[in-house]
This record gives structure tokens, sequence and C-alpha cells, in this order.
């Protein structure tokens, strides 16, 4: 009985010595759109004239091991009808004094770039320092969203649609003046 009891608890302390060692290494990494900097709500339909912000939600780290922590975020921008990447994004952060923050970047070609239908944004980063020229790697993870900017209406055809408007009022008048 004392063996088995001595074996219980090496294997529980084992599972916990491995559960703490490796969890830093997936830390949470979340990325979202929303409607402009500083907003945390999520987004996930705009209007042909809005721009899409994309909200990175960057994991916390207290005490990471090394000299002078760095974090380095990509994100990339995707058109559903196309293969080719559009816009990548990047940025490096230092640990200190602060920690890592949470950021809100947007593509600032969006204006030149932007069609309706499903985008999709993939975001990866890492967490290292430097041993010389050498990254350290600590941590690693990624996330992805989608998003769907609306179609408008072209200005011809809202112009046809309200001279169409405007012929049947007018047959409709007459026909109720008679």
């Amino acid at each position: 009985m004392g063996r088995k009891l001595s074996a219980f608890v090496f294997c529980f302390f084992l599972v916990l010595a491995f559960e703490t060692c490796f969890s830093e290494a997936y830390a949470d990494f979340n990325v979202y759109t929303v409607a402009g900097s500083g907003s945390t709500s999520e987004v996930t339909n705009f209007g042909y004239d809005e721009t899409p912000w994309l909200y990175i939600d960057v994991p916390e780290f207290s005490g990471a091991q090394g000299l002078y922590p760095k974090l380095s975020v990509s994100a990339a921008w995707i058109y559903q009808n196309d293969t080719n990447v559009i816009g990548v994004q990047g940025f490096d952060q230092e640990f200190y004094p602060n920690g890592f923050q949470d950021s809100w970047v947007k593509l600032d070609e969006w204006d030149f770039i932007k069609q309706p239908g499903m985008w999709n944004v993939g975001s990866s980063y890492s967490v290292y320092t430097l041993n010389g020229y050498t990254p350290n790697v600590i941590a690693t993870g990624s996330d992805s969203t989608s998003f769907e900017v609306a179609a408008v209406p072209e200005p011809t055809s809202l112009l046809l649609l309200g001279s169409g408007l405007i012929g049947l009022i007018g047959t409709f008048n007459r026909k109720f003046k008679r």
C-alpha cells in the first residue's frame, strides 16, 4: 500500500512539473477585428467606408526569462478570392519597463486595396531574448480571424434607381389626378 501511494505521489508531482514547464510555451494569444484603435469589442461586419482594425491581445509574461525579452508580432491580411497575401504588418516590443502591451494595427493602404467580401487575417508572435546575435525563443503562438466588408451600390445604379422611382411617382400622380 505504501509503495503504491509513493508511486502515485511521484507520478502526480511529475505531471505537475511537466504542466508547469510547458505552460509558458503556449501562452494565450488572441486577435480579432475591431472598429478602431482603443476598442476591444469584436466586429465582424464592416461597411465599405469603414476601416477594420486588428486588436492584438498580447500574452502576459511575468518575469520572462533572459535579459531584455522582446515580443515580435506579424499579421497577414488575405482577401477570400485571392491566394496572395494583400498586406503584412509587424512590430516589436521590449518587455521592460512596462511589460508587453496590447496593440491595435490597421493596414495603411486599406483605402486602396479594400474589396467587398470575406477577409482573413492570420497573426503570429514570438517572445525571445538575444544571446549575442542568436535569438533564444521563449514562447510562440498564432491566431486568426475573419471579417466581411459589405458591398456598396455603385453611384450609377443609384442614379438609375432614383430616376426610375421619380418616373413611377409621376405616372401614379397623373392617374390619381384624373
